[in-house]
């Protein structure tokens, strides 16, 4: 089956069991109601990775004057098979626009603990941003 990205839209059951196996944000208490926040907040969008009809990865992203990694996370036992980039590459594709990662200050992202940005090509920035070189 071939890996698909696609925008949240709709809340199921299925959708919500897959997350659960994910490392969600700290706050996350109850899956579905997040997921419904995050569709009802306008300046957050969220896209879904699925594969073999199962959510294995998610990213998270806030629309402002630039587009805002929040969350990208992708199940462990699919990693290092170019989810987590797919998802970026799509969501650059939809908007056009250069995405930015964003650290706590002094703070590496935790998608550069294991080099996953400077891989991609992000280039650190101050005050903990990471960004891509426009090409």
């Amino acid at each position: 089956m071939r890996l698909t990205v696609l925008p949240l839209q709709q809340i199921t059951p299925e959708l919500c069991q897959d997350l659960t196996k994910l490392p969600l944000p700290d706050a996350v208490q109850e899956v579905e109601a997040w997921l419904q926040q995050l569709i009802d907040d306008e300046s957050r969008q969220c896209w879904l990775a699925r594969f073999n009809d199962k959510y294995i990865g998610l990213l998270v992203l806030s629309m402002a004057d630039v587009v805002t990694v929040e969350w990208l996370v992708v199940r462990e036992a699919t990693r290092r098979r170019g989810v987590g980039r797919y998802l970026l590459e799509q969501a650059e594709a939809q908007y056009e626009q250069t995405l930015v990662v964003r650290a706590r200050a002094g703070e590496p992202p935790q998608l550069q603990r294991f080099g996953f940005l400077t891989a991609l090509g992000f280039a650190e920035l101050e005050d903990g941003c990471w960004q891509r070189p426009s090409s």
